[in-house]
């Protein structure tokens, strides 16, 4: 059966198709022949950027497709459906070249799928005189050492932090804050990856060069390093759509982790009183990073005195959801509220005016990070069968399939998938919840044996 929202969209784009079609107007598979037609640029449409094309061409919106690199992960490359767009072009460095480029086509927005393509999005955007960011504050929506400063700067509270180039200055300043454990972090990085937990200064200084000879999850080097002080308290993430400095906050949740690695997370429901003060914090923390338009994702800690304290942030969409999971839940989710924020203004705003702290939730949620302790080649696909039979299971995604190689899951980007449940009942959920970690390592294991 159907999700809602994707009946929404289903039902949309045949309708769309269906006047397409009566008005002489059919699907054509040449780039040349939507010059100065409306269509909408997605700037690395990899993991839920696909959801973003399937939504923009149920709103009857062609897409044309910029890489910001020619170099991306091999985990994003694989996970986008090249045949949706009309065209597709690689950015080279250039801005006045790709401008060019696309002076064929009539664009109506310029929308950034994924992380790696915050910066040159609304870069375009803005040269485009187009819905964007704060142009002054534009390095800050992916530089986590400029971000966390302007939060800083704006009277917000964060954990001590800095960057690095040099192991002599690291272990200064390790020394002096004398704060363990420390994290260490690439400065544009994504999806927890290459984030370390440091204990000692040995480890910071094997988690410093391992750093500085590896590469960013986009391929880029690490010239530069950030160091944090670890936070305590609860940990949340928040998606957020915002329109001409107007701010809806989809949803919140609170998020469980083993290290890096996501363990779990489940929505916070505006009832309950932490919402307040998280919903007047994120209020202040756009204005602060100068997020003006468009999704956001937010990540922060709550401390004993019930201040939050910002982690990190990205002007985007949330990577790898489940947006039907979100949709079950409160009845709408991050895709739906930032395509209402493009396509329907007065419905947007009159939702920011409508909004109370009140129990929204239809039924209550957790998304379960699956987590391998085993690696190696998968020699079948995941046995999922006995999970897929739990009273509240929603559904599920996996990143491996046979001959994919299986890794032992560290953060986001080597777990091998996660499980989405829902309930009417808290207690079943966390029953299902420990049902699903008694089964899966043998589930890895029974994949990779021979």
């Amino acid at each position: 059966m159907l999700k809602s929202v994707e009946l929404f969209f289903f039902t949309r784009a045949i309708c769309v198709a269906l006047l397409l079609g009566l008005a002489g107007f059919p699907y054509l598979s040449n780039a040349k022949d939507f010059i100065k037609k409306e269509v909408v640029v997605i700037v690395d449409g990899y993991s839920t950027g696909k959801d973003i094309v399937s939504g923009l061409r149920s709103y009857g919106y062609n897409v044309v497709h910029i890489k910001s690199s020619p170099d991306i992960n091999k985990v994003y490359n694989e996970d986008i459906d090249h045949k949706y767009f009309i065209t597709e072009i690689v950015y080279e460095g250039d801005i006045g070249s790709l401008l060019k480029k696309l002076s064929t086509f009539k664009i109506k927005f310029v929308i950034p799928a994924s992380e790696s393509g915050v910066i040159l999005a609304n870069s375009l955007s803005h040269n485009l005189h187009l819905p964007s960011n704060d142009p002054k504050k534009f390095l800050g929506l992916r530089d986590k050492y400029i971000m966390t400063k302007l939060v800083k700067d704006n009277g917000l509270k964060t954990v001590s932090f800095e960057k690095f180039s040099s192991i002599k200055d690291l272990v200064k300043w390790s020394k002096e804050i004398n704060s363990w454990p420390l994290v260490i972090k690439p400065l544009k990085g994504a999806g927890g990856d290459k984030v370390i937990f440091c204990n000692n200064i040995t480890e910071l200084k094997e988690a410093y060069f391992f750093l500085k000879k590896s590469k960013d999850v986009f391929g880029n080097p690490n010239d530069e390093v950030l160091v944090q002080t670890y936070a305590e308290g609860q940990e949340y993430m928040a998606n957020l759509v915002l329109l001409n400095k107007k701010l809806f906050v989809v949803n919140v949740f609170e998020v469980n982790k083993r290290g890096a690695a996501y363990d779990s997370f489940r929505p916070l429901i505006a009832a309950d009183t932490k919402y307040v003060v998280v919903h007047d914090y994120l209020n202040k923390l756009v204005e602060a990073l100068g997020i003006w338009n468009g999704a956001a994702h937010v990540e922060f800690k709550m401390s004993e005195d019930n201040i939050p304290v910002f982690i990190e942030s990205g002007a985007r969409i949330m990577g790898s959801a489940d947006l039907s999971f979100q949709t079950e839940i409160n009845g709408y989710n991050q895709l739906t509220i930032l395509l209402e924020s493009y396509f329907d203004h007065k419905n947007f705003f009159k939702r920011i005016e409508n909004f109370k702290f009140e129990d929204d939730a239809n039924k209550f949620g957790m998304n379960v990070a699956l987590i391998s302790n085993e690696s190696g080649y998968l020699k079948r696909n995941l046995d999922l069968s006995k999970i897929i039979q739990l009273k509240t299971f929603h559904s599920f995604k996996t990143s491996v399939k046979v001959g994919s190689y299986l890794n032992k899951t560290v953060d986001l980007l080597s777990s091998p998938g996660a499980v989405h449940l829902i309930s009417e009942d808290r207690t079943q959920l966390n029953h299902d919840y420990n049902s699903i970690r008694d089964l899966e390592q043998n589930i890895f294991k029974q994949a990779i044996q021979d």
